[in-house]
């Protein structure tokens, strides 16, 4: 293959954009006509085996390749005879049964999904015709800044120093008051993301159903790349810390220091099958939260429906059928999450079943290039920026050699800590999903939407009463997570059943459907 686009590129007819999936990205110069003569070229090489256009959903132009498969829905209680008529007629192989009530399915001779897929809707019977999609995936930590360092202002802020205001915090200090204590090890945090240093000292001995999903593997041990070492794989063992490192293992303590780990290292290249894959595992594993810092790259990706899917089925039927809580974090580029405009879109994080979490700062303000919209169920401490503090966590320890036999750090600074971190939502989310295990550790019974709601009732206004409406900000959504104020409730739920409905009338918010 890399003879074929070689031979595009010595002519001037094309370049090589890079690997996505399975796939090499080739831009064709010229218009639509070029791209159509271009593509028989490269497919008649022997070395390639498939070549399918890329598409893209915004002026980003991240692409979106089509892998083949298509997800295939038809409408409730449509006959059995007229399905098959449908499969015979496009000449389709059902693969699989998929999540969301459709199948998987595929014709031979490799046309190109989105043709076929456009095709298949024009069936009266079908009701979703989608192809699957691969695009990039993009984790939520922005370059590490220089402000001045406290370390763990997030979880108790004194307000001793500049760049720090008294209280902006999430207020661990009472939530382990109220627990009497650290918490127990009966939570299991899930932690979706890249490398997880699992012999940190304050993760080591906390794994349950560590998984690659790439070698199907249960090393989740960061990689390196000794040709790229900038692309690091320490992003996992940052965000790992801030939610559950432990009380007396090393430097730094997470929200739910007792709590255990479910570490998922995900693909690099976000598809529909590597994602589900990740959130079945949580879901068979018994994860009681699962925490994901990260999105895809594209400014518009609405989800695949098997991924929506997948997504839902942790939610609810997760943790013996009370569901596991889903965090996400809301992103890094000071975008709308779902632009009424249609210009970006976040289907992760506006999910229905998911809590989106912007970011705040060590001066209980808004953090400036945090995501924002309608669907932000709370913010936490993401780091500073303009005076104020970035956050502390654990990092990948030790070393390797690059290509050219230098010797560079594993993580994003030596040792086993990075102080003034990645600041960005990357920190807000695992925060969040350290205080949902403290809260189900102060009642196992709460099922995932009474969670959801004991976290946006007990959240902590920050920022102006005119950031407000209706209790709910697009900045801020209900406010900062409030680990003292959520763990006494989930407490007084297990003693009166009524707590919770008395605290959101109380409040003026309506219970989550």
């Amino acid at each position: 293959m890399g003879f074929a686009i070689s031979g595009l590129e010595r002519q001037s007819l094309g370049q090589r954009r890079g690997r996505l999936g399975r796939f090499e990205l080739v831009q064709i110069n010229g218009e639509e006509t070029s791209i159509a003569k271009e593509q028989p070229r490269l497919q008649a090489q022997n070395a390639v085996q498939r070549t399918v256009p890329a598409y893209h959903t915004s002026d980003d132009e991240v692409p979106f390749i089509p892998e083949g498969p298509l997800y295939l829905r038809f409408h409730p209680h449509v006959p059995d005879r007229e399905i098959n008529a449908v499969l015979e007629r496009h000449n389709l192989t059902v693969l699989r049964d998929a999540l969301g009530g459709g199948v998987k399915v595929a014709r031979e001779g490799l046309p190109d999904p989105v043709e076929l897929s456009v095709v298949l809707q024009e069936e009266e019977i079908v009701e979703t015709a989608v192809p699957d999609f691969v695009t990039y995936r993009e984790l939520l930590a922005s370059t590490p800044l220089d402000d001045l360092f406290v370390q763990q202002w997030h979880l108790r802020n004194t307000g001793s120093t500049f760049g720090l205001k008294a209280g902006a915090d999430i207020r661990a200090v009472k939530a382990w008051e109220a627990l009497g204590g650290f918490g127990s090890d009966a939570p299991i945090i899930g932690v979706i993301d890249d490398g997880f240093d699992l012999n940190h000292p304050d993760l080591s001995a906390k794994a349950v159903a560590p998984w690659d999903v790439n070698s199907n593997s249960s090393n989740v041990q960061p990689h390196f790349d000794p040709v790229h070492p900038e692309d690091g794989d320490w992003h996992g063992t940052f965000c790992t810390g801030l939610a559950l490192g432990r009380v007396d293992g090393g430097d730094i303590v997470g929200i739910a220091p007792n709590a255990r780990l479910m570490p998922v290292r995900m693909a690099a290249d976000l598809s529909p099958n590597s994602v589900v894959r990740c959130f079945t595992h949580m879901k068979e594993n018994g994860a009681w939260v699962v925490s994901c810092s990260w999105k895809a790259t594209p400014l518009v990706y609405p989800l695949p429906p098997e991924v929506e899917a997948a997504i839902s089925d942790c939610a609810n039927n997760g943790r013996d059928g009370k569901g596991s809580v889903i965090v996400f974090a809301a992103g890094n580029l000071g975008h709308d999450i779902n632009a009424t405009d249609g210009s970006t879109l976040n289907g992760y994080a506006t999910h229905p079943d998911v809590m989106a979490i912007s970011g705040s700062t060590s001066k209980d303000t808004f953090w400036r290039s945090s995501d924002r919209g309608r669907e932000i169920a709370l913010c936490a401490p993401s780091g500073g920026g303009l005076g104020a503090r970035n956050i502390t966590s654990s990092d990948a320890g030790g070393t390797f050699t690059d290509a050219n036999g230098i010797v560079h750090s594993l993580g994003y600074a030596p040792g086993d800590y990075v102080v003034n971190g990645p600041s960005g939502t990357s920190a807000s989310c695992p925060l969040v999903s350290g205080v949902v295990a403290l809260v189900l550790d102060a009642n196992p019974d709460l099922r995932a939407v009474e969670v959801r709601d004991v976290l946006r009732v007990t959240a902590r206004q920050i920022g102006q009463d005119s950031d407000y409406e209706n209790g709910h900000s697009p900045k801020f959504g209900y406010g900062c997570v409030d680990a003292g104020a959520a763990v006494n409730l989930a407490l007084e739920m297990g003693e009166n059943a009524d707590a919770l409905i008395a605290a959101l009338e109380t409040a003026g918010l309506s219970r989550t459907a």
